[in-house]
């Protein structure tokens, strides 16, 4: 089985575990915080783990509102 999680400096990381249970092991942790999966979906074949990388990005607008 394979999940995804979190450590607590908040980086993504993909871990493995026995279906029979067992301790989990770590696959791929994503050190550069620019280059990071924050998305939940991910496929593997077998072999590879599949995955999209992502950006955090947003919109900023201000507005200034006054009664007349």
């Amino acid at each position: 089985m394979y999940f995804l999680g979190t450590d607590p400096e908040g980086r993504s990381s993909f871990w493995s575990i026995p279906s029979a249970g067992g301790t989990p092991t770590l696959i791929v942790r994503f050190d550069d915080p620019g280059r990071e999966t924050n998305r939940s979906e991910f496929a593997t074949d077998g072999k590879r783990l599949y995955f999209t990388l992502a950006q955090k990005e947003g919109d900023l607008w201000v507005a200034e509102i006054r009664r007349q």
